[in-house]
């Protein structure tokens, strides 16, 4: 990776997670996720549409938002079973 894939990376990490913890805390509606999201360059509408519904929950159960620890284990275990179905 290059410094300037690291730093927007790392943007975009921070981005998510800002949206994240301001929709759980009932701060910003379901439009301004969407919104945030695609701004961040986040587009692939499956992903943000069971993105919206995990968050739903955590905040229907009060809940915080999940830990980058947690979303980089998501991440990394999407990335793998895309490439063993490859």
């Amino acid at each position: 990776m290059t410094l300037l894939s690291d730093t927007l990376t790392a943007r975009q990490r921070a981005d998510l997670a800002e949206l994240e913890r301001a929709y759980v805390a009932e701060e910003i509606t379901p439009d301004e996720v969407i919104d945030g999201l695609q701004e961040a360059g986040i587009t692939d509408t499956i992903h943000i549409a069971f993105l919206l519904t995990s968050l739903s929950i955590l905040r229907a159960w009060g809940v915080g938002e999940p830990t980058m620890a947690a979303r980089l284990y998501l991440v990394d275990h999407a990335s793998a079973a895309e490439r063993t179905e490859a």
